[in-house]
């Protein structure tokens, strides 16, 4: 009965009077704590003196604030040990066994050294990718593996030894695997570092004996459909590697320097003879030879010429030379006249013009060997605006000459080995390198013949690898038909999805355009060939015994080595037969291994292909050829594609530039002290902040990594404050989970709207692999709409309310569902951090966030709380860099505006007290506000508003807004309460309201305790005594 009698009595009072009742109870009952035997003045002193600190509820955490740099990489290593990192993909597999399969099947990176800046690039947007798709419900399917073979492999090999022996292919092969190892090893706990989330001990290598035995299979079914086929064509030779490339293995070079040469060869007719067969009437110009002007920047070709070619559609003019002396005529094609004086310097008058079709009835003389005769012959390639018009042809070294030769049935002499220089076929060439020396011989000796010389730079094609010029020469070699492909191919491309959208149509073009691919090698550190050949004619011998065999034959020795020491006769049971075979000594193009991995996904069809831009005429185009040819579809569904690495000048990553980064230097710090160690997650954060923009290179320096680190230390921060509040035990302890929508107070209804855009927009990002404006919107959302702006709102009733309040739970609620939002949307980039907040693979075995859900989507709210962001505005905007905290503020507004803010702000024009407490005082960080409703007719009109207000007091500092309201700021009469430090006090009054309320009940608690604690004492010493 006095319970509820001090209830009514309550409720009849002012706030003001409240407080000193409730001051006066709480010192009538707190004698037994504070040991109050004085009287009750000096009980309010002692409440003064309380360290009232020691009641709020302030943000308590073990989770450190920062990491220190020294300590990174051991808190990192230590933390994936704990957390068992390594185990967290075979945990998932369980977790979503009965769930759709997401699957990206690993481009393999190069087995040759350690990593490098684009391995962190590629590596990490994988994980980031796999993490989402797990989040979103998949099982993911992620095999690492490794490209194991190839000529960068074999040259390491053959340099780590000067001694011949290393000539011999299976010491070669010894050298190379033993690279292969060390660099997989290497590059494997690189990847671990990172966090990359796979299961390591089930990686897939192009030189393991099941990706040997289907790659031998895959070519023979190649080979029975028709699809490959041995023959002699004109490729890409590079003498540096003593091996055929294929056009994807070429880089061109725009400084590199060729000789140009304009070059005479004369007809079978002088020009009486020419002119009569053309019935042209020259009587009145002196007889003399006629030459055919030819341009070449490959002289060194010039003694394979086999023909002229010529386009019988253009027309060509007969010149005269320009010197008195000269008794030569020269033929060029009319409209290239004034190119050819500008380049040879010299002014040629026309004689007469004539068809190109009547050079076809001419022969001339070859330029290298007098006394042979060659034809003029019609090239439809013949279209280009340089040089004569007429074309040097020499079908054995190059594409389109090779094409005529074929027609025209022309010899393909070629003079050249596979060092690149010239071989005993020409005594005098016999030896020189054809790009050098051999150049500078043939041009030597047809000097009577050149008409111009003179260097030019242009745009030539270099083997990737070497970093040197290449030739193109004809040369027996195993190919891929790609015209029986190129239409499917074609039509399965139009089916994927390609990210980001501006490289939608890159690889198209590529494969419409590509020629037959060259699949064989003349090395010895690969997959060999597996085909035996007729030792008297040649002829290739192969079939399903043999294919079978070799697969035995692999299972049994775990490799292919057996192919260079043991006899056809191991592979071939029928002795005759084995006696007339020999086996080949080419090895297959290592982008037929990589091409055919998808073969170890079996029938399965990748969700996504991921890698650098370069794997459109690389990886993307050979996976898609091979998958095509052997099963007639695409072996992806979508295609990511990032930029290559460059420093801030966007300059390429290179040992000889001084600018390669690495890796490992940025997260554990480097020996030079260069990088301090700024821990996986801030590379992480790198690469999804840069590598994922649009395709476009990846910048990375001092600058941008710095900038990373900030970053994650910025959400570090906000995650830290998050969990002190709505860890496990918390969460429980005030059964927050169980709070309706609408038992939350109004800030935190709107906090949810926020929250709610937010998981819509980051998910739009994460969907469309968008990953750098997930970190810029996550970044700009975390430090703005959650930290500055709804933690500043709830700070006073976090700290400083009951802990068991509807208040505090209401926004502890938030508080609750921002971090499991912000931990879901961080995890895929960084879950060294998200794995130390939650302290387990918890939050992976979670779900995303269900953004169909639209309870949150309170559109009053948010329209409401415009409003208000406005006037917070504009106080800011009139108060500048001073603290509002004693700041009064007369907000005057018009109706709709009035009506709308009495939901944060109820008005009792009857105390003061009132206007101190509420969410909008809250939200504007200010002592109290006065609201009030204009009184003018055209209170509904904004734009009157100033011209209708009238402030109660002068105020210090005035603002009007179109939005329908005004407002205007002077000091606070009210003085700041020793607990809370808000200015919510009358004059004399040490607490405000809330708080001494709060301490009240904190006492009472506090002295029921106490109370509890002697009974059981007493109980105890009564029990000792009996």
């Amino acid at each position: 009965m006095k319970l509820l009698h001090f209830s009514r009595v309550l409720a009849t009072r002012t706030n003001s009077q409240r407080l000193k009742i409730l001051c006066q109870r709480s010192l009538a009952t707190s004698g037994s704590v504070f040991k109050q035997k004085e009287n009750q003045q000096d009980g309010l002193d002692s409440i003064i003196k309380k360290k009232y600190s020691d009641t709020l509820e302030l943000p308590k955490s073990a989770f450190p604030m920062k990491i220190p740099h020294e300590k990174r990489t051991n808190h990192e290593v230590t933390l994936a040990d704990k957390l068992k990192f390594d185990q967290l993909y075979g945990l998932q597999r369980l977790w979503r066994q009965d769930q759709p399969e997401f699957i990206l099947h690993d481009g393999p990176p190069y087995a040759n050294g350690n990593v490098h800046i684009g391995h962190a690039v590629n590596k990490v947007l994988k994980d980031i990718t796999n993490r989402y798709k797990l989040l979103r419900g998949y099982k993911v399917n992620y095999i690492p593996g490794w490209d194991c073979h190839g000529l960068p492999i074999e040259l390491k090999a053959l340099k780590t030894d000067k001694n011949t022996y290393l000539k011999d292919p299976l010491q070669v092969r010894e050298k190379a695997k033993a690279i292969v190892d060390k660099s997989i090893k290497s590059q494997k706990e690189a990847f671990k570092r990172w966090g990359v989330m796979a299961e390591w001990d089930s990686v897939y290598r192009t030189l393991d004996k099941g990706m040997l035995q289907a790659q031998l299979r895959a070519f023979y079914s190649l080979y029975t459909k028709g699809l490959v086929f041995r023959d002699l064509k004109p490729v890409y030779w590079s003498p540096s590697s003593e091996t055929c490339l294929a056009e994807f293995e070429l880089e061109y070079n725009q400084s590199h320097q060729s000789p140009s040469v304009y070059l005479g060869l004369e007809l079978n007719a002088d020009f009486n003879g020419f002119a009569s067969a053309l019935n042209q009437s020259v009587s009145d110009l002196k007889n003399g030879s006629v030459q055919a002007v030819i341009w070449t920047t490959t002289p060194w070709t010039l003694p394979s010429n086999k023909a002229v070619s010529f386009n019988e559609s253009q027309e060509y003019t007969l010149l005269a030379g320009p010197l008195h002396h000269d008794k030569s005529y020269y033929i060029v094609a009319s409209h290239l006249i004034e190119d050819f004086k500008l380049a040879v310097g010299r002014d040629y008058k026309p004689v007469f013009t004539f068809a190109g079709s009547q050079l076809a009835n001419f022969q001339y003389r070859h330029p290298w060997f007098d006394s042979e005769l060659c034809p003029f012959i019609h090239g439809d390639h013949v279209v280009g605006s340089k040089g004569t018009g007429l074309v040097h042809t020499a079908p054995a070294h190059g594409q389109d000459d090779f094409v005529i030769g074929l027609k025209h049935k022309l010899k393909m002499d070629c003079y050249v080995d596979n060092n690149g220089n010239f071989d005993s076929q020409i005594e005098s060439l016999k030896g020189l390198p054809v790009l050098s020396g051999g150049n500078k011989a043939v041009i030597s000796k047809l000097k009577p013949k050149i008409i111009k010389e003179t260097n030019i730079t242009h745009s030539y094609p270099y083997d990737w690898r070497t970093k040197k010029p290449v030739i193109t020469k004809t040369s027996l070699q195993w190919f891929l038909d790609t015209e029986k492909l190129k239409s499917t191919a074609c039509q399965e491309l139009e089916k994927i999805n390609v990210f980001p959208k501006n490289v939608q149509n890159t690889m198209g073009p590529m494969v419409q355009s590509r020629p037959y691919w060259c699949i064989s090698r003349q090395r010895s550190w690969g997959v060999p060939i597996p085909v035996l050949y007729r030792k008297e004619s040649g002829e290739p011998f192969i079939n399903d015994s043999v294919i079978n065999e070799l697969c035995n034959m692999i299972e049994t020795t775990g490799g292919l080595d057996f192919w260079w020491s043991a006899p056809v006769s191991d592979m071939v049971k029928d002795d005759i037969l084995s006696a007339d075979l020999v086996k080949g000594t080419d090895i297959f193009d290592i982008w037929l291994d990589s091409g055919l991995t998808w073969q170890i996904l079996g029938d399965k069809v990748a969700d996504v292909y991921l890698e650098g831009q370069d794997q459109f005429q690389g990886w993307f185009q050979s996976s898609l050829l091979t998958s095509v040819a052997l099963r007639g579809k695409a072996p992806y569904k979508n295609l990511y594609v990032h930029g290559f690495v460059v420093d801030e000048e966007g300059r390429k990553m290179s040992k000889s530039a001084g600018n390669v980064v690495d890796p490992m230097a940025v997260i554990d710090g480097s020996q030079d002290k260069k990088f301090p160690a700024l821990g996986a997650d801030v590379l992480r954060w790198w690469v999804a902040a840069q590598g994922s923009a649009d395709g476009s290179n990846v910048a990375v320096n001092q600058t941008l990594l710095r900038a990373s680190d900030d970053g994650v230390q910025k959400l570090r921060n906000v995650i830290r404050f998050l969990i002190s509040y709505c860890n496990e035990e918390a969460i429980t302890e005030l059964d927050v989970k169980n709070i309706s929508y609408d038992e939350l107070m109004h800030t935190d209804q709107y906090m949810l709207k926020l929250l709610r855009d937010f998981q819509l927009q980051v998910t739009d990002y994460y969907e469309s692999m968008n990953y750098h404006r997930v970190l810029m919107k996550t970044l700009h959302f975390a430090t703005t709409e959650v930290s500055s702006w709804y933690f500043t709102w709830i700070k006073d009733r976090l700290y400083c309310d009951l802990k068991q309040s509807e208040s505090r739970k209401s926004c502890i609620f938030v508080l609750h569902q921002i971090y499991l939002t912000l931990a879901k949307v961080l995890a895929p980039i960084l879950p060294f951090l998200i794995e130390e907040s939650s302290g387990s693979h918890k939050l992976f075995q979670s779900l995303w966030f269900d953004v169909s859900d639209s309870s949150w989507n309170n559109s009053q709210i948010a329209s409401m709380f415009e409003t208000v962001i406005d006037i917070r505005t504009s106080l800011n905007h009139v108060i500048g860099a001073n603290n509002p905290k004693d700041i009064w503020v007369e907000l005057i507004c018009n109706r709709e505006i009035y009506e709308s803010l009495q939901l944060l702000h109820p008005v009792d024009d009857g105390d003061i007290l009132d206007k101190c407490d509420s969410e909008l005082c809250d939200i504007l960080q200010v002592s109290g506000v006065d609201l009030k409703c204009v009184t003018s007719e055209n209170s509904s009109d904004s734009s009157s508003i100033s011209n209708s207000v009238k402030f109660s007091s002068e105020p210090v500092g005035v603002s009007h807004s179109l939005a329908g309201f005004s407002l205007g700021i002077s000091k606070t009469h009210m003085t700041q309460c020793a607990r809370c430090r808000r200015h919510c006090c009358e004059e004399g009054s040490v607490l405000c309201v809330r708080c001494m309320s709060v301490m009240q009940r904190l006492l009472r608690k506090q002295s029921q305790d106490e109370i509890a604690a002697n009974s059981e004492l007493l109980k105890e010493a009564v029990g000792k005594k009996t």
